[in-house]
């Protein structure tokens, strides 16, 4: 799931978790939302959250400053009732817009 964003632009993730066999929300249930750092090969944590009654999550949190490309994923770390999942992974490009043509007009002269 490719996305473009611009530098420090404010990135929205929502989710939800469900038990699959019974299709039923797990709520009060800890996500991670994590992030992929090439250098090591590891998911860095960068913040949790708690799913609400419906199972529901959301995550907002600022991109960099700067051009690059960044992969996030949530993370269910699991329970004694429920295993561990993660989502699928979120590839986010951070990138200057091009300028934009202009029109340039001269309104009047006296």
């Amino acid at each position: 799931m490719p996305i473009v964003k611009r530098p420090g632009d404010t990135l929205r993730i929502r989710g939800a978790l469900f038990d699959r066999e019974l299709n039923k929300a797990i709520a009060g249930a800890k996500i991670v939302l994590q992030q992929f750092d090439p250098a090591t090969g590891l998911w860095v944590d960068i913040t949790e959250t708690t799913t609400g009654p419906d199972g529901s999550y959301s995550f907002e949190i600022k991109l960099p400053e700067a051009e690059g490309t960044i992969r996030l994923r949530t993370y269910f770390p699991g329970s004694e009732e429920w295993k561990a999942d993660a989502s699928p992974v979120v590839t986010v490009t951070i990138k200057k817009p091009k300028a934009a043509p202009t029109a340039l007009s001269v309104l009047s002269v006296e």
